[in-house]
């Protein structure tokens, strides 16, 4: 059995207008359809900061374990938890604050998070002078929280 070749094929012209439909309809949303006033942006909750959390610390150790430094290891996986708390979250976490906290305030807290974690998780990947000031800092923080 010879199949022909059909030059002209209504099925393959018919589709194009279906499949370019979405991409012209979304230009007839209005310009704030996404805006952070028309999605109400949740604040992290526990569980999403260990998931984001456990992510970073993970990518850290295995920049670490293919020999990265210690400071290149640390930037990526620091970088995209804050853009992951702005974007997902309008950059507020539950039982931190209301407000949005700034772009260098998640940045320095998903760095302090991620080193702890990763004491834990790769403590040979963590330089020990960056544990001793780490673990300096934990235990007059806790001081303080007995005052």
């Amino acid at each position: 059995m010879v199949l022909k070749k059909i030059p002209f094929s209504l099925f393959r012209f018919s589709l194009k207008p279906f499949l370019l439909a979405p991409f012209l309809l979304l230009g007839t949303l209005p310009p704030n359809a996404f805006s952070e006033e028309t999605v109400k942006l949740k604040p992290a909750g526990p569980e999403e900061l260990f998931l984001y959390r456990a992510m970073g610390v993970s990518f850290f150790c295995k920049a670490r374990n293919v020999g990265l430094e210690f400071n290149d290891s640390l930037l990526i996986p620091a970088a995209t938890y804050t853009e992951v708390l702005e974007g997902k979250h309008g950059g507020k976490i539950s039982g931190v604050s209301n407000e949005k906290l700034s772009k260098e305030t998640l940045f320095k807290g998903a760095q302090n998070q991620l080193i702890i974690e990763a004491m834990n998780l790769c403590p040979n990947e963590v330089p020990d002078d960056i544990q001793e000031k780490v673990k300096k800092a934990l235990k007059e923080n806790n001081k303080a929280k007995k005052r």
